[in-house]
């Protein structure tokens, strides 16, 4: 008798849980039209989560830091997706809504255990980038932008002994929580992420790298729900 009154509560749980999920989508469905017209037009992956966000703590940002809109992108500096979302598709998204305001901008990598373990290049110039963000922050953009356009690093007030001593040091802490996270938020194989949001919450999020225009139409009802005009 216990056994079936297990099982029972189990399936109760179980369609509630269900449930729930369903009613916590038709609901996002409402409040954010696009999800639904934007899962036509993408040939990637494109999904809704509220369970798991990445961690953007003291990490720096493009933007007004009163922009209620994030936009946070996992990139891999070995990709020509990536480097061609930094040259072609970021200038536009900086023009149109970094520089007027409206959205925030994060940048975290693709990187993962193996590159850690096998010493990869991506895993040293991922290192190289987060060395930079802690000696100079405000030269950490610029150089970062270099990387992915095929500029060498070029100084920016640090000087060499400061960098090779961070490289040879113990790796930052940010740089392993990134490793972490690559893995728990599901990004394994996937290379490129975006994650857009109010403050970092009820992301939605995009596997693969969209057309600006697709990008576009997806973060206007964020910022109208912010209170912002476009």
């Amino acid at each position: 008798m216990a056994v079936f009154k297990l099982i029972f509560v189990g399936i109760v749980i179980i369609l509630f849980l269900t449930a729930s999920s369903w009613i916590l989508y038709k609901r996002e469905l409402q409040n954010n039209p696009s999800l639904k017209e934007n899962s036509l037009d993408f040939s990637t992956v494109y999904g809704f989560y509220t369970a798991n966000k990445p961690s953007i703590g003291e990490l720096p940002f493009y933007g007004d830091s009163k922009a209620g809109v994030t936009l946070i992108a996992y990139l891999d500096l070995n990709s020509t997706s990536s480097s061609l979302f930094m040259s072609e598709f970021f200038p536009q998204v900086k023009r149109d809504f970094i520089d007027t305001g409206k959205l925030r901008y994060y940048q975290k990598y693709y990187v993962t255990r193996e590159d850690y373990l096998a010493n990869t290049d991506r895993f040293i110039n991922t290192k190289m980038l987060y060395c930079i963000m802690k000696l100079n922050k405000s030269a950490y953009f610029n150089i970062n932008l270099g990387f992915f356009n095929g500029t060498e690093y070029a100084g920016y007030g640090i000087s060499e002994s400061q960098l090779k001593k961070c490289m040879e040091g113990p790796e930052p802490q940010e740089l392993m929580n990134n490793i972490m996270e690559v893995q728990k938020l599901g990004i394994l194989g996937k290379k490129q992420r975006l994650y857009l949001g109010i403050d970092n919450t009820n992301n939605l999020i995009i596997d693969g790298i969209p057309t600006y225009s697709q990008f576009r139409k997806s973060l206007i009802p964020f910022i109208f729900r912010v209170g912002e005009s476009v």
